[in-house]
């Protein structure tokens, strides 16, 4: 069973905050383990310990062809013993990416569906109505999966149990510091954000979009009436999601090596460097108000291997 670590909090030089009067801490998810990044680590905890008690020979989530959530399933499956089936949207089969290639080597079997039919990825219907197809086929057929034998965990690990595990996460970092602070995090799945809202604190959460959806503050507080308790002030920003989401500017890889350059932070355009930039933003226009900004490195690098001109490759 794996170990909770202890998270890695660094003071961080940065000028750019520094001179709005803010100090600036990384919490650097993306040390939490090599392979098992920052809150996949906390969002998979509580579901495979369930997977593994429940007695499921197999567990299922969806992801695109860059995606932590099924890299780090993947390397977790192989740590609890258990098989990890992956449902991949779009066209990636031709080659694999270098995200779906550990995957496969960890022991993943891979489902390819459209993106179409990737849209309704939340509708549990339909996802128990595909099961039975999905485990006929060529590549995972000869497992001899039956549904039953399956658990399903939704994109990005972000459902209660995830929940669960985040808020770990958050009672750890909450307790490194003793005046109130804004946190700053990306925000896709909502997962994170909602585990760090459902942990009472004095202090501020901030989540920066990196999707364009409107519905996302609608299913956190789906989320957090779930966990039914005491809660953190928190916030979803939009504006920052910039071409959409996995898609960003040549400007934007400029900004994350000059970034790297100054705090040897490594981050990637689809999640945190977005985030990040989006703080440093928000502490120029007075949108934060807390002396000390935690930003908050939710660990995962899988979007930026396909980036050659990130320096910190």
């Amino acid at each position: 069973m794996l170990r909770d670590p202890v998270p890695e909090i660094h003071s961080v030089p940065l000028s750019d905050v520094n001179r709005f009067g803010h100090e600036l801490y990384v919490v650097r998810g993306d040390l939490t383990h090599p392979e098992i990044s920052g809150n996949k680590w906390y969002k998979l905890k509580y579901n495979l310990r369930s997977a593994r008690e429940t007695g499921v020979r197999a567990v299922l989530s969806f992801g695109g062809a860059h995606s932590n959530h099924l890299h780090a399933l993947a390397a977790a499956g192989r740590e609890y013993g258990l098989d990890t089936l992956g449902v991949v949207r779009g066209d990636w089969r031709t080659t694999l990416t270098a995200t779906l290639q550990d995957a496969v080597s960890w022991g993943m079997r891979l489902i390819p569906i459209s993106n179409t039919d990737y849209r309704n990825r939340n509708d549990r219907a339909w996802v128990s109505g595909q099961l039975s197809e999905w485990l006929c086929r060529s590549d995972v057929c000869e497992s001899g999966f039956r549904p039953e034998e399956v658990m399903v965990i939704p994109e990005g690990g972000s459902n209660l149990e995830g929940v669960r595990g985040v808020r770990d996460w958050a009672r750890a970092i909450y307790s490194r510091f003793a005046d109130p602070v804004t946190l700053v995090m990306p925000v896709g799945s909502g997962g994170t954000i909602a585990g760090f809202a459902a942990e009472a604190s004095p202090h501020q959460v901030m989540g920066i979009s990196v999707v364009k959806d409107d519905s996302r503050p609608q299913y956190v507080n789906r989320l957090l009436l779930g966990v039914g308790e005491k809660q953190s002030a928190w916030e979803i920003v939009t504006g920052f999601e910039g071409k959409g989401y996995g898609k960003w500017s040549h400007d934007l890889v400029v900004r994350l090596n000059d970034v790297y350059a100054q705090t040897e932070v490594p981050l990637e355009p689809v999640y945190s460097g977005k985030a990040f930039q989006a703080m440093t933003a928000l502490a120029e226009a007075g949108r934060i108000t807390t002396k000390q900004i935690v930003f908050v490195h939710t660990g995962g690098l899988q979007g930026g291997r396909s980036v050659p001109e990130l320096r910190w490759l």
